[in-house]
């Protein structure tokens, strides 16, 4: 079975990398931005949950990410915008 792509909003991602190159950004800032678009949502849990991260155990939201795998991650997330298709 083929998987289709699931399109991401240009507007949620753009908001997104805006609020990712802030330094003084809230991780619930980065949650509520992250979960007003599902298709979003999915792709960074799929990248989070990745080998690139390394986490022991599966992530389900990105404020649980930010205590799993540290404050940095978020920065970490900003080195990834071609996942998001942008």
């Amino acid at each position: 079975m083929e998987g289709r792509r699931v399109p991401v909003s240009r507007l949620a991602t753009i908001r997104l990398i805006t609020k990712l190159n802030n330094p003084e950004v809230e991780v619930n800032e980065l949650d509520l931005a992250i979960s007003r678009d599902v298709s979003l949502s999915y792709k960074l849990l799929r990248l989070i949950n990745s080998a690139i991260f390394c986490l022991q155990r599966t992530v389900t939201s990105y404020s649980s990410c930010h205590h799993s795998a540290g404050p940095g991650t978020h920065t970490a997330m900003g080195q990834f915008d071609p996942v998001l298709h942008v």
